[in-house]
């Protein structure tokens, strides 16, 4: 038996993360989610445990056997579901944990940094403040550490006070 959410609950789950090209909205079949497109036409094979609304309307986090991954706005299982957790940070990249520690990937789960602490930040263009037991770095998405990790504090200067 196919049940499809109302547009009206998606609309209340999802709000301003759909926007009016390539919408993409959950649908159950069978106990599994997967997702349909504006025509009802299923996009994304109902198969995830639970799937999650679409963040910066980018990516939607899904969930199959208590793991994590993320999909694209095209249905497409960018990161699978193999993470304990997951946070998409923007400009592609996510942080990932599961047994073997917490990293940063790219959409292709290619490893941008391993062994993270919690305290990570996108700073602008590709820049990122991430902390160690030695101090604060930052790090250049395409050409590793800018800055190493020695600093107590690291900030971006607005150019106006």
């Amino acid at each position: 038996m196919l049940k499809i959410v109302l547009p009206w609950v998606c609309l209340l789950l999802f709000g301003s993360s759909l926007q009016a090209q390539n919408q993409l909205f959950p649908v159950q079949v069978d106990g599994q989610w997967g997702f349909m497109d504006q025509t009802g036409k299923v996009v994304v094979k109902a198969q995830y445990n639970q799937v999650g609304r679409y963040v910066k309307n980018e990516y939607a986090y899904v969930q199959r056997n208590q793991l994590l991954g993320a999909i694209d706005r095209t249905g497409t299982e960018v990161l699978s579901c193999q993470y304990e957790q997951i946070n998409y940070l923007g400009q592609d990249l996510f942080v990932v944990s599961d047994a073997q520690g917490c990293r940063l990937l790219d959409r292709t789960g290619r490893v941008v940094m391993d062994s993270l602490s919690a305290n990570l930040e996108l700073l602008s263009d590709g820049f990122i403040r991430y902390d160690t037991p030695h101090g604060i770095g930052v790090l250049h998405i395409k050409h590793g550490d800018v800055v190493p990790p020695k600093y107590d504090r690291v900030a971006v200067l607005q150019k106006h006070w």
